[in-house]
């Protein structure tokens, strides 16, 4: 199969090696780009961190030294090794999404703690929300920000409109929306939605269904179970 992929260049790269060891053939059309922050880490007394993202580690600024003895509590397995190559080195909680993360934080914290979470401009609040209702204080800490790129490279809208894309992969809300936006701009959206359209979940699904006559849902928030949807 023909196959987009709509992440930010540095985790494409990852994506494609997979797609392409599998037989497809990839596109590249990030809507995303990564952009680091070089927010000061707070100096102040936490219990613990958290990290929903490998992006969180790419440049941190401020000295760091005072975290480094703290459990860090993350989302996914990407994120764990990214944190421990940035020299956090007593993992704690390693959940498989965000809201796993949350469960499990709660779960194994009942008394109120004091949380850094190293995170993005742009994000869900589910964790902070969940964790303050229950009496913890989060304080975030914006560690970088993906940007919105103007325009999709010139070979996917070519593609798009000649339809030689059979699917096309979305691994957040945000470049779902962003994917959207940027074909009706350029004025075929119509084309772009032809191919098959995989999303990671039901969220990043969401700005999907009311025009996307072919859409699949992974099962679980991950690469595998995208391919799993791949016909």
């Amino acid at each position: 199969m023909r196959i987009l992929l709509t992440r930010p260049e540095a985790d494409g790269e990852r994506t494609a090696a997979r797609l392409e060891s599998l037989g497809h053939e990839v596109l590249r059309g990030p809507v995303l780009e990564i952009v680091p922050t070089r927010t000061p880490v707070p100096d102040a007394p936490f219990d613990a961190l958290i990290a929903t993202s490998a992006h969180a580690f790419l440049d941190l600024q401020g000295a760091i030294t005072h975290l480094r003895s703290l459990p860090i509590h993350v989302a996914g397995m990407r994120t764990a090794v990214a944190a421990k190559r940035a020299g956090f080195d007593h993992p704690g909680i390693v959940a498989r999404d965000a809201r796993d993360l949350a469960t499990a934080i709660l779960a194994q914290t009942p008394s109120a703690a004091r949380f850094l979470y190293l995170t993005a401009l742009d994000r869900r609040p589910d964790i902070e929300s969940r964790l303050a209702a229950a009496g913890h204080d989060v304080t975030p800490c914006i560690t970088y920000e993906a940007s919105a790129v103007g325009n999709l490279p010139l070979d996917v809208i070519e593609a798009l409109r000649q339809g030689t894309v059979d699917a096309v992969l979305h691994f957040s809300p945000r470049s779902a929306e962003l994917y959207l936006a940027l074909a009706r701009r350029a004025g075929f959206l119509d084309e772009a939605l032809r191919p098959l359209q995989v999303a990671i979940s039901d969220a990043a699904a969401e700005s999907l269904r009311p025009t996307a006559t072919r859409l699949a849902v992974a099962r679980a928030p991950d690469l595998d179970a995208m391919i799993a949807c791949l016909p």
